[in-house]
């Protein structure tokens, strides 16, 4: 019988196959020319996100959040205080999504009317956006959990590759606005921005339903909740100042989640050049009221001297003298500003003034200040570029480095401060409370079984006596409270302010940490850069490795932050709804079982001993005093920085492991990832789209 060729190239075909795919088991199963299924360096690998279609936009966003200690930080503290909000309202029967009278009343805005308690109202922001009008009277924070659960995903330490999709939070995405992500080609800044607005959003409505709870049950202040800010929250002052005379137009706060900086029609610039342009900007040509009615009412005084007598023999109206003497004595005022908003019938008096030639054309100073530099500093490098005929990408070169100096400067600084001291001012002035023990009420007055027996009549007659006094002081409290009662601060550098802009300034600094210095230290956390043309291309994340050190038994330990397991968890109001008699076993059984998954996990998958420190406070990394190498670190001995039974507490200087001072970053393409140096990210000069910088909290503050 004789076997055609096709049988015998199909049977060697299958051969072939059945060698290629049995081969590298068989090799394994002997122990022939092993090869290690994982790396034992912790930080080579980290997750990486598909990419299907145009999710480049996306996936490198992402990724920049989750290398974000700060940021980690915050969701772990908002979503914790969160939970333990949802816990008192069901512990006391209050409805979940219980109204917000001021809301409600004053259609989302968080002003008061009420002076005493406005320094408790969240700084104006997206919380009147229409587009947050649905989600506002829910209390809930979809995405701070939603960003969250990736987060913690991407921050999990890998010891091979791993790659998950980035949908899952963009699908949560789009049920908070109801809306799809569209197919066409997305700004990583867009998405960004969008991002940014929604977690503060969120942040805000909490602040201000908890403020809210605080008024109808005061129960809650023993609950010891406190809100953290959130983090990426900056401040910049708008003001212009004229070189003639010297004045000041009104000053404008304007708060920031990024910073946009638009890169120069020019070969090259750096990013402090680009900062201090955006700080100070020369405006020529500019019509200076200030200068405009100067030399209005010089030309008057040259005519007849401002006298009233004279200006009537000289026919000139009542209502003419009347003008002119609020405009005397408006040039006589420093603080007027040089864009004062004038009364409409004195505006047209200046308009139509035609006795001599008024026309001023000054030369101002526009100056951007950044007052409050956020914990996380986000920054856009604008590269739109408008070439005569259509937009076009600006691929000017941007040098940037791995840290940022900021400063508020010394002509604010200590007027800052006094908005954070009037933050607390009715705490500190309160008499009630105290903690001086020679203070406090004596036990005995405080004995709740005192029983008080006399004469009905004598304890009348005390009452009155009482009644009488509390009259005779509420009078002189009236009368001190003229005098004594602290004014809120409405100036600013000599510049008035409004009341409604010293209550902001007040919301903005009453969490904020000043440094003594002035000095505030940033370091780069991650790059995304671009690269394409200005409508087309493709994104990339460099975020900066966690911080794994090695103490000198060999023990890894990773000191950044990661986001808890209980901040991921069901809601506090979804557990309620199976609670039960059993609910403290299960719970046990629940840790437990959790405990006992995590070693199995740790045993099938070969992980070298890598545990994951629990510090209270973000650990900097420390410049070197001369004792200590820049790959050591040293911490004090009476802090309990690990909550681990198996790091030596006595030891109390850790190195960076090698790798992470060689290749201090991952270079992020997807599902692509490989380690670079820091000159491999610095170096991309020309694709440099959004930066993070993330300030180190200084060592003493007020």
């Amino acid at each position: 019988m004789e076997v055609s060729k096709s049988t015998v190239v199909k049977v060697f075909i299958g051969a072939s196959l059945l060698y290629y795919i049995l081969a590298p088991t068989v090799k394994e199963y002997f122990n022939l020319n092993p090869k290690p299924m994982f790396t034992k360096r912790p930080d080579k690998f980290t997750t990486g996100l598909i990419n299907l279609r145009n999710d480049c936009f996306a996936n490198s966003s992402i990724q920049a959040y989750s290398s974000l200690p700060g940021l980690t930080d915050y969701l772990n503290d908002f979503i914790t205080a969160f939970k333990k909000i949802e816990t008192f309202l069901i512990n006391n029967g209050i409805d979940r999504d219980f109204e917000d009278f001021e809301t409600s009343s004053q259609g989302g805005s968080s002003k008061t009317t009420d002076d005493s308690t406005s320094s408790d109202s969240p700084p104006p922001s997206t919380s009147t956006n229409p587009k947050f009008k649905k989600m506002e009277m829910e209390f809930n924070i979809p995405l701070h959990i939603s960003l969250a659960k990736i987060i913690k995903k991407l921050q999990s330490t890998q010891l091979t590759s791993r790659t998950i999709s980035v949908w899952t939070f963009l699908h949560d995405l789009e049920k908070i606005f109801n809306a799809k992500i569209s197919r066409s080609q997305h700004d990583a800044q867009e998405l960004t921005q969008l991002i940014n607005e929604t977690l503060e959003h969120e942040n805000l409505k909490i602040i201000r339903k908890f403020n809210f709870l605080k008024k109808i049950n005061k129960k809650v202040l023993q609950e010891g909740i406190e809100i953290p800010e959130f983090p990426l929250n900056g401040l910049i002052l708008n003001q212009m100042k004229c070189i003639n005379c010297r004045g000041l137009s009104k000053p404008n706060f304007s708060p920031f989640l990024m910073l946009t900086l638009h890169t120069p029609e020019s070969v090259s610039t750096d990013l402090e050049t680009l900062l201090n342009e955006n700080e100070s900007e020369q405006i020529d040509d500019y019509q200076c009221l200030k200068c405009k009615i100067k030399k209005l009412i010089e030309h008057e005084k040259s005519l007849n001297g401002l006298d009233r007598q004279r200006q009537l023999d000289n026919n000139y109206s009542a209502e003419e003298i009347d003008f002119l003497y609020q405009l005397n004595d408006f040039n006589d005022n420093e603080s007027s500003f040089i864009n004062e908003d004038l009364p409409k019938d004195l505006e047209n008096y200046i308009k139509d003034y035609k006795k001599t030639d008024i026309t001023v054309k000054s030369t101002v100073l526009r100056k951007n200040q950044i007052l409050k530099p956020p914990k996380i500093f986000g920054l856009h490098l604008s590269r739109s570029s408008f070439n005569g005929f259509n937009v076009v990408r600006n691929s000017c070169r941007v040098s940037f480095r791995d840290h940022l100096n900021l400063s508020i400067g010394k002509e604010y600084l200590e007027e800052l401060k006094n908005f954070k001291q009037m933050a607390f001012k009715d705490i500190d002035e309160s008499k009630v409370l105290t903690n001086d023990v020679n203070d406090m009420e004596d036990d005995d007055v405080q004995d709740e079984k005192l029983e008080v027996q006399g004469d009905i009549n004598q304890v009348e007659d005390i009452e009155d006596e009482d009644n009488d006094d509390d009259v005779e002081v509420d009078d002189d409290d009236d009368d001190d409270s003229s005098v004594d009662t602290v004014k809120k601060q409405e100036t600013l550098n000599k510049s008035p302010i409004t009341t409604d802009q010293t209550d902001d300034l007040v919301n903005h600094f009453k969490s904020f940490n000043f440094n003594e210095n002035d000095n505030y230290k940033y370091r780069l956390k991650a790059m995304i850069r671009h690269q394409g043309s200005h409508t087309q291309g493709h994104y990339e994340c460099y975020k900066r490795k966690p911080l794994f050190v090695k103490d000198s038994e060999g023990m890894i330990i990773k000191l950044s932050p990661e986001i808890l397991d209980e901040v991921i968890e069901d809601s506090v109001f979804d557990k309620s709804r199976s609670l039960s008699s059993s609910s403290e076993r299960s719970t046990d059984d629940e840790v437990e079982s959790g405990s006992f998954r995590r070693k199995f996990s740790n045993m099938v998958n070969r992980k070298p001993a890598v545990f994951q420190a629990d510090p209270e406070i973000i650990t900097n990394e420390i410049i070197p005093d001369g004792l200590n190498t820049p790959a050591e670190f040293q911490f004090d001995k009476e802090n309990d920085y690990f909550n681990l039974d198996q790091v030596n507490k006595k030891i109390n200087k850790f190195k960076k492991i090698s790798s992470v001072l060689k290749h201090p970053y991952w270079r992020i393409s997807d599902s692509m990832i490989s380690e670079v140096t820091k000159a491999a990210v610095l170096v991309e000069t020309t694709s440099v789209y959004m930066l993070y910088y993330e300030r180190e909290e200084p060592k003493t503050s007020t």
